[in-house]
């Protein structure tokens, strides 16, 4: 294993699909935005960005671990979105594990007001360089290596306002229109 600004593994290929990995309930509007700015600023099919939480990805009769698994075997470029839901999920490091098997490892983002102080230190998580949605700079260096390993340049008037989305601190509702996101299906709580 190299780095190259992700990890790059020897197995390369020329079709690129895109694993999205994420807290399924939790960041399910995050990942979901990032697929659709992906599709649409790179130009691909909704079948190469893998996100758990998309109903285009995953269905309520999927059998689901089976599902992301075989996802997590045939993409070939990982995305983390971190947030201070996800760094405690065991699935998500459990699919970063398996992320060290993908050709490219493209540096975990920090969102929704997540920062690296919140990552344990002894957590596998410290050592992939984790760079902040809220900072323009790291994540214009995420969204180039991202560029890199699809081998297309992305439309940059759209950066920015992915940027504000992911970087928007989550805010708990309170009150009767609470609405809750489960794989997809939006449900209105009470």
């Amino acid at each position: 294993m190299k780095w190259n600004g992700g990890y790059e593994m020897a197995r390369k290929t020329s079709h690129k699909r895109i694993f999205i990995s994420h807290a399924a309930i939790e960041d399910s509007d995050i990942a979901n935005a990032f697929k659709c700015w992906m599709i649409e600023v790179y130009q691909l099919h909704k079948s190469d960005v893998f996100v758990s939480s998309s109903p285009d990805s995953l269905t309520a009769e999927d059998f689901w671990t089976a599902v992301i698994g075989k996802n997590l075997r045939k993409h070939n470029i990982m995305v983390v979105l971190l947030t201070k839901a996800s760094i405690s999920k065991r699935w998500v490091v459990f699919e970063m594990g398996a992320g060290y098997q993908v050709e490219t490892l493209i540096p975990p983002i920090l969102c929704k007001g997540a920062k690296v102080s919140d990552i344990p230190s002894r957590d596998p998580l410290t050592y992939l360089q984790a760079k902040r949605a809220t900072s323009k700079a790291e994540f214009t260096a995420v969204l180039d290596e991202l560029d890199k390993a699809i081998g297309r340049k992305r439309d940059y008037s759209k950066d920015e306002s992915l940027r504000r989305r992911l970087s928007k601190p989550t805010t708990k509702k309170k009150g009767r229109n609470r609405r809750k996101v489960y794989q997809g299906e939006t449900t209105n709580g009470n």
